[in-house]
């Protein structure tokens, strides 16, 4: 159980969305936090059972109340749970304004 090849984010950076592209090696619920370089929460997500296959998840570079971000560099954090096994992936995404 794992991440297959490597995570894509489009466009980055980003004004007003960036997808995220992702493959995993069997069927998992998915967890997508974002933090600022400070390390503070900005938003989280739950994907209940994404697929193993291709699978992508769109952030609309905005926090938990819905209200565009700041610019800046942000980190995302991909962490993917089956059963007892929990896997993460991270990167940065750049938004601008």
């Amino acid at each position: 159980f794992d991440f297959l090849g490597e995570i894509v984010t489009y466009p980055n950076p980003s004004s007003d969305q960036i997808t995220i592209d992702f493959k995993l090696t069997q069927s998992a619920d998915v967890k997508f936090k974002v933090h600022d370089v400070a390390g503070n929460l900005v938003y989280r997500n739950q994907l209940r059972n994404v697929t193993g296959h291709q699978s992508s998840f769109t952030w609309q570079c905005q926090n938990q109340i819905e209200t565009p971000v700041a610019p800046g560099i942000y980190i995302y954090v991909l962490e993917a749970k089956l059963n007892s096994q929990i896997i993460q992936r991270s990167g940065k995404i750049a938004v601008y304004r």
